[in-house]
């Protein structure tokens, strides 16, 4: 491995340095790798090695919090919480076209 090349672990924290974001849109940086799982499972794993990463290295307590930066926001700063309301703007979608059928999404 050369100096340039960053570990997963390494690269979501650089993400995470920007500020705040969901499981969902952690996954999605990371979305070529381990394609079987969704962004959701991907990011919520990663968060999980830098927490345990973060254990080994001694960091925080039992009666300290995390990480700041593994902490997951009340709202995603990147999609401001709209996977979290996926499924009732897709019900409106399906309201909306009142059960007429397409065949191209066009």
């Amino acid at each position: 491995m050369s100096g340039d090349d960053k570990t997963i672990p390494d690269i979501a924290c650089t993400i995470l340095d920007e500020g705040l974001i969901c499981d969902h849109c952690l996954g999605r940086q990371f979305a070529k790798l381990s394609t079987g799982h969704t962004n959701r499972e991907r990011g919520a794993a990663i968060r999980l090695v830098l927490a345990m990463t973060a254990d080994m290295a001694g960091t925080g307590g039992d009666d300290e919090p995390m990480h700041p930066d593994l902490r997951i926001p009340e709202r995603c700063w990147v999609c401001n919480g709209i996977f979290e309301e996926l499924d009732t703007w897709a019900s409106r979608a399906i309201d909306a076209i009142g059960g007429r059928e397409y065949e191209t999404f066009l």
